[in-house]
């Protein structure tokens, strides 16, 4: 049974921002305690790549970046490697909204586009189907199992990947690192060469993040609600 984790990715300086944007409230909730509640709905583990544990409440691993290198894919590398889960679902810290139907949705298409054990499969479609052991209905030739493992599943919005709202598997560990090693930093472009299942979304609003002061206007305005830095 395939194990998820979630994980939140705090890094980058926020130069455009002017603040730490670990420190951005909503209507006087702190966006990052408003992620971590979130997501405990759907995951038992939640890990926060961050270089301030000290804003965070105990309960939730923090973790700093392994690789000295400065993009996002140290951080989920970081994330990956922090875990005993088979595959984490990865957020940016700036990201104020989360749809966990969407979310769970996402998961769906990861396990449907994984493997599994033809007996396995064979055993479940046999039980729903209230059939004894000893008088298998179903044989392999019944059953369609993927051949190739997924290593990231990634939302795809009109062409453009999200890849800091995406789940990677922690088989990704390694291909991350021969990556960064070789001096190369865009996810796109890590995309080019691993097993990618891209999961059609139609809201864009999923994936708006907060960069810099217009974007927390816009928000403001867009939803009728307050978005300031902690004080």
């Amino acid at each position: 049974m395939t194990r998820f984790a979630a994980a939140i990715i705090s890094g980058g300086n926020a130069t455009r921002m002017g603040f730490d944007k670990q420190l951005i409230s909503i209507d006087g909730l702190v966006l990052r305690d408003y992620q971590i509640s979130m997501l405990k709905l759907l995951f038992p583990e939640i890990i926060v790549v961050t270089n301030r544990p000290e804003l965070y409440a105990h309960g939730v691993k923090c973790v700093k970046d392994i690789l000295p290198f400065h993009c996002p894919l140290t951080g989920i590398h970081s994330a990956l490697s922090n875990t005993s889960c088979d595959a984490v679902f990865v957020i940016a810290c700036d990201m104020p909204i989360l749809d966990m139907n969407f979310i769970k949705e996402m998961i769906g298409a990861y396990l449907k586009n994984n493997p599994r054990k033809t007996e396995d499969v064979l055993i479940e479609r046999n039980n729903l189907a209230g059939v004894l052991p000893n008088q298998m209905k179903f044989t392999e030739t019944d059953v369609c199992v993927p051949k190739t493992e997924t290593d990231v599943c990634v939302p795809e919005y009109e062409g453009y990947l999200e890849p800091l709202h995406a789940i990677y598997n922690t088989r990704c560990i390694s291909s991350i690192e021969d990556y960064l090693n070789l001096g190369k930093c865009k996810i796109s472009n890590y995309f080019e060469n691993i097993n990618l299942v891209r999961f059609p979304a139609s809201n864009p609003d999923l994936f708006i993040n907060l960069n810099e002061p217009s974007d927390l206007q816009k928000l403001e305005l867009k939803n009728g609600i307050i978005v300031r830095k902690e004080n």
